[in-house]
């Protein structure tokens, strides 16, 4: 599924890739009678298998299933209630991470304070609990609002200074961190409501599957809906896709731009007050292993990194995969050591699966122009 997919009857249609359009209308437009792009049938077997795992729900599903199944064959305990109930855990707070920086992506951007902002606000949040006796569900309400106010100034910054999002996020990065260190002198809150930790515990339809599950689906069906039943969600696509001809066509970039870095924060909140439940504490450190992981799930699962393409279910799928590599290793009690090693691997691995799936989109846009030249030249 592609929550990035253009519904007809948008106001704004961009159908090529940045840098990419003039190439294939150039093409159309030197080529008139060009034969037909060939029948699958006489695809070649590389470029079937491109297409297979370009279509990122099929490819993630094979891989987490042959994955799971050496896993379980190697090492004992993989299939076990705490494994998965564990691992369950993980991958949900992992999604909600990854649905942070896909928002950003979903805008040809990036959001490198996902750690910072995660910290901030589980640091908020428990000193409103533990320090000044602000009820529970209050002090996540304030911590979600200062989510969505971290990411607003950014959004801010970005679009009046007109720097790059790598350069305003990763500045905020460290400023925010520095922020609330100062504050917190890093001290580590452990004296939360029973309720804070009790809720990450807590099992949902089997004994296998935490609760967070359901958080991290909720995050998910807002962002699909959003992508596929908004304005808004078409507009942030349009402007990831070609910033430029969005703007040309109506559509107020800045405050497209600055709702996409409050809905990054809000999420990125989220994730923060999630693992302050599986911790039943909040510590400074929170985060701190976000980055990468942030970026691995929806890029596996089909976000470009040039904007304009996502899949909700895609970057869920990434992040199942990824997490499922992690407690594998543990499972087979591989060092710790190697678990870097393996993320940096899975990434790099992303990042080229990325460079194929646009190679295989521009090879169908050109395909699609021979086409419709020959079809109009009849």
């Amino acid at each position: 599924m592609n929550e990035g997919a253009q519904p007809a009857g948008r106001p704004v249609s961009i159908t090529s890739a940045p840098g990419s359009g003039n190439s294939a209308s150039g093409l159309a437009a030197s080529t008139p009678a060009a034969a037909p792009p060939p029948p699958p049938g006489g695809q070649s077997r590389a470029h079937r298998l491109a297409r297979l795992f370009s279509s990122n729900t099929t490819g993630l599903i094979l891989l987490i299933a042959a994955s799971s199944a050496v896993f379980s064959l190697l090492g004992t305990g993989y299939l076990g209630s705490f494994n998965l109930f564990s691992l369950s855990q993980q991958v949900a707070v992992d999604a909600v991470v990854g649905f942070s920086q896909l928002v950003m992506l979903a805008m040809a951007r990036m959001n490198l304070a996902v750690t910072s902002i995660g910290a901030g606000v589980v640091m908020l949040s428990g000193t409103l609990m533990a320090h000044d006796g602000v009820p529970a569900v209050a002090a996540l309400l304030a911590g979600l609002l200062a989510g969505a106010a971290v990411g607003w100034l950014m959004g801010w910054i970005e679009v009046h200074s007109r720097l790059s999002s790598f350069i305003v996020t990763l500045a905020f990065m460290s400023i925010y961190a520095g922020v609330m260190l100062a504050v917190t002198h890093g001290t580590e809150i452990t004296t939360l409501p029973s309720s804070v930790g009790n809720f990450a515990t807590a099992a949902i339809v089997v004994p296998q599957l935490s609760i967070l599950l359901v958080v991290a689906a909720a995050a998910g069906v807002v962002l699909a809906v959003i992508y596929k039943l908004t304005p808004a969600g078409w507009k942030m696509l349009s402007v990831g896709e070609n910033e430029r001809a969005a703007r040309l066509s109506g559509i107020q970039v800045s405050r497209i731009v600055i709702f996409g870095y409050v809905l990054s924060g809000v999420l990125a909140a989220v994730a923060g007050l999630m693992t302050m439940s599986l911790d039943a504490s909040a510590i400074p450190s929170i985060g701190s292993t976000w980055l990468l992981t942030s970026f691995i799930g929806p890029v596996l699962g089909g976000a470009a990194l040039s904007g304009g393409q996502v899949s909700v279910s895609g970057a869920f799928l990434g992040i199942v995969f990824y997490d499922s590599i992690s407690s594998g290793l543990i499972v087979l009690h591989v060092s710790t050591y190697y678990l870097g090693l393996a993320q940096g691997v899975v990434l790099l691995g992303a990042l080229m699966l990325d460079q194929l799936r646009r190679r295989v989109r521009l090879r169908e846009q050109a395909q699609r122009s021979s086409l419709a030249a020959a079809e109009g030249g009849r």
